[in-house]
């Protein structure tokens, strides 16, 4: 039942090329004087970037890794192919790129932490790749001992919203927290961003996708998760008054051995619009626990060896929730499959022991 995230590791040089030239051909449409294409070579990667001009495609040799001590920041529209950078063993936690400029892609890519440095300390963490603005594309990455998150989309940093974004085919092994995380804040908003496709394999606290504090209409699909500790985390907040959440999709999820496969971790702000649909849980505690939305719909749930007191599915504290296809495959169940608490106008249908 494990599914492995597709990465594209070693790419062939015939298909960078054929990235680049669509990627330039794109740019060719929109700009008079498009920007070429920069091999980076053995050169220091912040001089290629600081000397690019906006919109150039940028080549690394991703079988050449680089270390670095301070981040990477891209802040013109880039596109970069290849970079495989990691922190120095023993150097204090820092993100490797921080991309502070709209219309930034980056595809190809692996990105090194050192979290066994920091022992997981609250303090230290830090993220690989950091996101503050917003019409981004990243694609095809590989990250790992991240001392926090794998993929950080901020919005509060620079006071302003991101709007749009595509986050696909990103695996992430020994993290400290979520494989991606999209903060919204109170400063600032996430909306219309797409994660799809993210594969984490073992997080310390945290789970594959978290969208928390101001992330409005965000779909999150395709998510994997195993031995952490869920797949989904999905409008989370941390109490703040702005941090009020609407339309979020969540679609094939697979979580192993994690104590849920979808939550959501908030409090009783006014949040509307969850859709969850087709989750498998493996060996998990409680596969979803849902509380404090508005508009809830829970479609194809799938639990395979559940052998925790308890039952499959939680919910709490909701309006207007409808509950549909839930299975128990194998294990064991004691009580109630679906424990519903302080809810208005509920419907659950089609609860079967599979067994």
């Amino acid at each position: 039942m494990k599914r492995e995230v597709t990465m594209f590791s070693r790419r062939g040089i015939a298909v960078i090329v054929a990235t680049a030239l669509a990627t330039w051909a794109c740019g060719a449409a929109a700009n008079a004087e498009p920007a070429g294409f920069i091999a980076a070579g053995d050169r220091e990667p912040r001089t290629v970037i600081d000397q690019a001009p906006a919109h150039s495609v940028v080549l690394f040799d991703r079988n050449r890794p680089v270390e670095l001590e301070e981040p990477l920041v891209i802040d013109k529209p880039l596109t970069l192919l290849g970079l495989h950078a990691r922190l120095p063993e023993g150097h204090e936690p820092v993100p490797l790129v921080e991309i502070h400029a709209e219309g930034v892609r980056m595809a190809d890519f692996e990105l090194h932490g050192n979290a066994d440095w920091t022992d997981w300390l609250q303090d230290g963490r830090q993220s690989l790749l950091v996101i503050y603005a917003g019409d981004f594309t990243i694609q095809r990455g590989l990250l790992t001992q991240a001392s926090q998150h794998g993929i950080l989309v901020r919005s509060n940093v620079l006071n302003q919203p991101i709007r749009g974004g595509v986050i696909r085919d990103i695996e992430a092994r020994d993290i400290g927290r979520d494989g991606v995380s999209l903060e919204g804040r109170p400063e600032g908003s996430i909306s219309h961003v797409l994660v799809d496709n993210v594969g984490v394999y073992r997080s310390r606290l945290r789970g594959a996708v978290e969208a928390c504090d101001g992330a409005d209409n965000i779909t999150l699909r395709n998510i994997y998760a195993e031995d952490s500790l869920y797949a989904v985390d999905v409008m989370h907040d941390h109490g703040g008054p702005a941090e009020l959440m609407q339309n979020h999709l969540v679609d094939n999820v697979h979580a192993v051995r994690c104590r849920y496969a979808v939550r959501t971790n908030n409090r009783d702000l006014g949040h509307t619009g969850l859709t969850i649909r087709n989750v498998t849980a493996e060996s998990c505690e409680l596969p979803v626990d849902v509380r404090n939305i508005t508009g809830l719909l829970i479609d194809g749930v799938r639990v395979f060896d559940h052998a925790h007191d308890g039952p499959l599915m939680r919910i709490s504290d909701s309006t207007g929730v409808q509950v549909c296809n839930v299975v128990l495959i194998s294990g064991t169940l004691r009580g109630e499959a679906i424990e519903v608490s302080r809810c208005r106008n509920v419907a659950v249908q089609e609860v079967l022991d599979g067994r």
